[in-house]
């Protein structure tokens, strides 16, 4: 998973790309287990890139996006946040929550198929 700048997520958010962008902070011991879910939700789904902000150096976005816990994960589509999950209680629920905003089903998921729009 790319660490992601201020500006680099400025100017990814303008792209309309869609990502999920993982938000944490080295010091939070919670956003250590909920990176290594991530890292398996990266694997499961191929074809969504998936990049991560530590929000102490990302206070502009922390302030824009209304950050309010961490960690997080935000869904980008089409330069903006449609999702925000704060509850990392396991893998198959984040994919549960994902899936409803990437339009996957489980078939497309095996397939590495991309966001449908």
């Amino acid at each position: 998973m790319e660490e992601k700048s201020e500006e680099e997520l400025k100017e990814e958010m303008s792209s309309q790309n869609s990502f999920v962008l993982f938000l944490y902070s080295p010091f939070c011991g919670t956003c250590q287990l909920a990176e290594r879910m991530v890292e398996v939700l990266e694997k499961l789904y191929p074809s969504i890139p998936f990049v991560k902000g530590n929000v102490n150096l990302l206070p502009a976005y922390v302030h824009t996006y209304q950050v309010t816990s961490i960690p997080a994960l935000h869904v980008c589509q089409d330069g903006k946040v449609v999702k925000k999950i704060y509850a990392f209680h396991s893998v198959p629920s984040l994919m549960m929550r994902l899936d409803s905003f990437l339009h996957l089903s489980e078939a497309d998921r095996k397939e590495g198929n991309g966001c449908k729009r």
